[in-house]
């Protein structure tokens, strides 16, 4: 039977065809029976019109000298399946400011067998969770500079280019005040600067076809040190963004943080307190700097 996936149906491009921040902009299509890319728009197109399984996909655009914004539409075709991707090119060029962090963990790609990728692939066929403290995925975890927030009872696993968070260990450890998860970012080479940036990350949930998808209520918080989030005020956590439960799909999210400096500690995290069941992945993790 053909299965056909992409793992966005949304993306945005600066006027010279590549990211806000001056970046590759690639999507993943995963599909059995092979599929190809076409697009009705002549300054839209792709590295890799057709292929086979899973493959990584580079948005090829010429430059935008229209004078204005224009959007066209990637199809995605497998069979009698497809899917849609809507571009949407900017005039503005691509920002100098400085990037102070980005992880897109395609590190992950050769080194984790997870029992799943569902954000992609649904097979689970023999396939084991990498847990991201163990090797051999360890060392690449390190590397990062992430560190797990509240380490109690939570596995965190390395998938295909990105992380998953398994947050369902009530039933086990009813001891266990808090249940929530994520990731603290590491401390900011700032010197004695202190900074406004703008935090954002792709989060997806997860679930089971039983039970459906799970509530993940996302925050980005200061969990120590100066700053602030928002462009005014004095709040030291996000407002909560609860993903749609409907289907499996990134979700980005983004944050002003204002005054930052080298001793603060930022977090991506669910902000649930006692909630028992949990599951969501996260990707490609930026902060940039921005004016205010």
């Amino acid at each position: 039977m053909a299965r056909l996936s992409i793992d966005t149906h949304e993306a945005t491009l600066a006027r010279n065809g590549r990211s806000p921040l001056d970046q590759d902009v690639k999507f993943r299509v995963i599909a059995n029976k092979g599929y190809e890319i076409t697009s009705e728009q002549d300054w839209l197109g792709v590295d890799k019109p057709t292929g086979h399984g899973l493959n990584d996909v580079l948005i090829v655009a010429k430059e935008n000298e229209s004078g204005a914004l224009r959007t066209g539409t990637l199809l995605v075709r497998s069979g009698n399946l497809y899917e849609e991707l809507v571009v949407t090119q900017t005039e503005q060029a691509p920002d100098p400011m400085r990037l102070f962090y980005h992880q897109d963990f395609e590190w992950c790609i050769p080194l984790a067998q997870p029992n799943s990728d569902p954000v992609g692939d649904q097979d689970t066929s023999g396939k084991k969770r990498q847990d991201v403290l163990a090797d051999p995925i360890k060392s690449g975890w390190e590397a990062t500079g992430l560190t797990i927030y509240n380490m109690q009872g939570k596995q965190v696993s390395a998938y295909i280019s990105y992380i998953h968070f398994n947050n369902n260990f009530k039933k086990y450890h009813p001891e266990y005040k808090s249940y929530d998860a994520g990731v603290i970012l590491p401390r900011l080479d700032l010197g004695t600067e202190k900074v406004n940036a703008v935090i954002t990350v792709q989060i997806c949930p997860e679930g089971s076809l039983k039970s459906g998808l799970d509530k993940v209520p996302f925050v980005v918080s200061i969990e120590s040190g100066s700053g602030y989030v928002g462009a005014t005020g004095s709040a030291k956590k996000s407002p909560v963004f609860t993903p749609p439960t409907v289907q499996l799909m990134w979700h980005t999210v983004e944050y002003v943080l204002r005054d930052i400096s080298s001793d603060t500690r930022i977090a991506l995290r669910t902000d649930g307190n006692t909630a028992d069941y949990c599951r969501w992945m996260l990707n490609e993790i930026s902060l940039k700097e921005t004016k205010l």
